[in-house]
């Protein structure tokens, strides 16, 4: 299995047994923006006509469609009463739901600089202040023009508008109003998750698992097997290496369990749904067994056992194919220091999140399982498969392929010892 988490000890071998160079790719998650714009309806106001009225007062009556939108607004004082200025507009942004821009185009005439107010209301009854020193700009002289015919705001807007001129008597004459609103799109990493893993020895409290292939584990996902259970967990990993024990010439694998994280995993009922814990977090270290440890306190299984889903973002490898096929993939030495090269180094002309300039390949029985923690990517040509071979050949070329790894996985630690070794002399 891997040696590294990193995947340091991962090499690329051409048919002649050159070390190829190499470079990991690892997906990252995209963002990116959507302008809408909606040319919305809009109702002018007009000031009541009643002596000694303020200026700005808007007496009105509002007649909504069943899904909010305005159909009409009508004055409450006689038509023969309303001043000729308009004070204002009501704007039915029930279209574009949170807003954040608007844009005004005026007919010709009353050029100048006309401020005014916007305010934001879900039910026309209560206001709020979205932008209280606007400006509507609009200046022509000796065939130039200045203008400024858009205003934004920070917070979302609500499904209505009201804009108040500062200057009634002055307001230009609108023609249409645009609101806008800009929206982030995130796109996830690709995650890939593990087959669901039952526990391959179960003990009371105890589920032990065996992960297929050493998957990097950045995610962990916990299935308890039925609902309405809390169980507070500790999980674990096995290490393995090797000691020299007294009285013993040849070393001797010794194993133990290394904690990795507590939590609480959980499934419960609610009124909305079910409730489950979310995925656990960790580093991404290549793991071979896990257990999980309830904590009895919490309750326990009878006669079902959780299962467990691992989680992680696949690495691409890419590398340069110099030379003849086949081009074998080694790793498992774990003393080897990493080799691989920044995307940029390994292709100049790459930009990030640009494709990956790479042509086809078909990956033989012998380096299939490099999948579970990084893909092979071929930019040059790769040997094909047999058709339809039998399952004694199948057999015979992955025993092949994993006695030639080895034996190029040894070559270069020796190579790399005698370097090392030359180095020190030299020194000396």
């Amino acid at each position: 299995g891997r040696a590294r988490a990193d995947l340091g000890d991962v090499r690329v071998f051409n048919g002649r047994g050159e070390i190829l160079p190499y470079a990991l790719w690892r997906g990252e998650a995209t963002a990116s923006s959507q302008s809408l714009e909606i040319q919305a309806p809009f109702f002018p106001l007009a000031a009541a006509a009643q002596p000694g009225a303020a200026t700005g007062e808007v007496s009105l009556t509002v007649r909504r469609a069943a899904d909010g939108s305005l159909v009409a607004i009508h004055l409450a004082e006689p038509a023969r009463r309303v001043p000729a200025s308009v004070p204002g507009i009501v704007i039915d942004a029930s279209q574009l739901p949170g807003a954040r821009s608007l844009s005004l185009t005026a007919a010709p005439g009353r050029q100048g600089f006309h401020a005014f107010s916007l305010e934001s209301s879900d039910d026309l009854q209560h206001w709020q202040n979205l932008q209280a020193n606007g400006m509507f700009v609009d200046l022509e002289h000796a065939g130039h023009q200045l203008a400024k015919h858009a205003v934004t705001w920070a917070r979302p807007a609500g499904r209505y508008l009201r804009l108040l001129w500062r200057d009634a008597s002055q307001a230009p004459s609108l023609r249409t109003v645009t609101l806008g609103r800009s929206d982030s799109v995130v796109r996830p990493v690709e995650r890939l998750w593990s087959e669901l893993l039952m526990p391959s020895a179960v003990r009371e409290g105890s589920y032990d698992y065996v992960v297929p292939g050493q998957l990097p584990l950045e995610r962990l996902r916990i299935e308890l097997p039925q609902a309405n259970l809390l169980l507070p967990y500790e999980l674990q990993r096995e290490i393995c290496g090797m000691e020299f024990r007294r009285h013993h010439a040849r070393p001797h694998e010794a194993c133990y369990w290394q904690p990795l994280a507590q939590g609480v995993a959980y499934r419960l009922e609610s009124p909305e749904g079910e409730v489950r814990a979310a995925d656990l977090e960790l580093p991404g270290m290549p793991v071979a067994r896990l257990r999980l440890l309830f904590d009895q306190r919490g309750g326990s299984l009878v006669g079902a056992s959780p299962a467990i889903r691992i989680g992680f973002v696949p690495q691409d490898l890419v590398f340069l194919a110099r030379g003849e096929p086949p081009f074998t993939l080694a790793w498992g030495a774990a003393t080897v220091a990493a080799a691989d090269l920044p995307l940029a180094t390994l292709i100049p002309a790459y930009r990030a999140g640009a494709g990956l300039p790479a042509g086809s390949a078909r990956l033989l029985p012998e380096v299939h399982t490099a999948r579970s923690a990084a893909s092979a990517v071929s930019v040059g040509k790769t040997r094909e498969a047999a058709d339809a071979p039998t399952p004694w050949l199948l057999w015979s070329v992955l025993l092949a392929g994993l006695l030639v790894m080895a034996l190029l996985a040894r070559s270069l630690i020796v190579q790399m010892g005698k370097a090392k070794e030359k180095a020190k002399n030299t020194a000396g």
